[in-house]
């Protein structure tokens, strides 16, 4: 079950479509959402700022506190906004009361880290796009150890509880998928499983599908089957299958090239994170 959500918020105007992700998956789990904001620091701006002769201006400096002052008052206004469209309770602590609430948390530090260690404490975090890049996505994926819901600019094909996409593969990721994105999975209204050949005969990759549709089944959940045929872009040929099902939400697990916590992403997690505008439930 889907309780706490975390959704960080940086003050700029993506801000919005993700807050209304994350009240889609609140309202309907009837969970609280924590909205984090990691103030910008100017020191590390101007790290990323200063000349070849180290030459600091007050003009600089200036302009830096400002803008951070900036993205602060515009991510408190986009929650309080966000609160009163939804009427939603401000809490600071937990209620057994039942109904979708909020709180607002700001803190300075690193935006990844911040999002990757306190991401451990929640059920779920709802992300975009814009906020952090994919490689800072997947560090955050890898150092929360909790699912996380990317969402897209433009309005998917579905509704997110109508049909959802599922990307199989016989790994232990997507079986660890398949668990963490159970609670979304069992109020859809239809599953659609995509099994990509990679490699595979279509004979192979539709009986790893079936083994898993009758997990399902064991859910109460009929899925419909899909075999995708091997492509050097899986995540492209992922998405297009997902749109023609007319998904609202595609499910998957994350997949790296490297142990490390600063990690290579696999192919298809890179184009899911950096290059689809379509929303993931991406779980590592």
């Amino acid at each position: 079950m889907i309780k706490s959500i975390l959704v960080p918020l940086v003050g700029e105007a993506g801000d919005a479509a993700i807050l209304e992700m994350a009240h889609s998956v609140a309202n309907h789990f009837q969970a609280h959402i924590d909205a984090l904001h990691v103030r910008k620091d100017p020191l590390q701006e101007l790290a990323k700022l200063i000349t070849g002769d180290g030459i600091i201006t007050q003009v600089l400096w200036d302009a830096l506190e400002e803008d951070a002052r900036e993205h602060n008052d515009n991510a408190k206004r986009s929650f309080a906004k966000f609160c009163e469209a939804h009427d939603l309770h401000v809490l600071n602590a937990p209620h057994f009361d039942g109904g979708e609430s909020a709180s607002w948390l700001e803190v300075g530090g690193n935006l990844p880290a911040q999002l990757g260690a306190r991401g451990r404490y929640h059920d779920l975090i709802v992300t975009g796009r814009d906020c952090l890049s994919a490689g800072e996505l997947g560090d955050v994926l890898v150092r929360s150890g909790r699912p996380m819901l990317v969402c897209s600019k433009r309005k998917p094909p579905g509704p997110l509880f109508g049909t959802m996409a599922v990307a199989w593969k016989d790994t232990a990721n997507s079986a660890h998928a398949m668990t963490a994105a159970m609670p979304f999975l069992a109020a859809a209204k239809q599953i659609v499983i995509l099994s990509a050949t990679e490699g595979q005969d279509n004979t192979s990759a539709m009986a790893d599908a079936d083994r898993i549709a009758v997990n399902f089944r064991w859910h109460g959940i009929e899925p419909e089957i899909r075999c995708l045929s091997s492509s050097d872009d899986i995540g492209q040929c992922l998405v297009d299958a997902a749109v023609r099902a007319g998904a609202g939400l595609l499910v998957m697990g994350g997949y790296s090239h490297s142990r490390a916590r600063e990690f290579v992403l696999g192919g298809a997690t890179r184009y899911m994170l950096e290059a689809s505008d379509f929303p993931v439930l991406i779980v590592h």
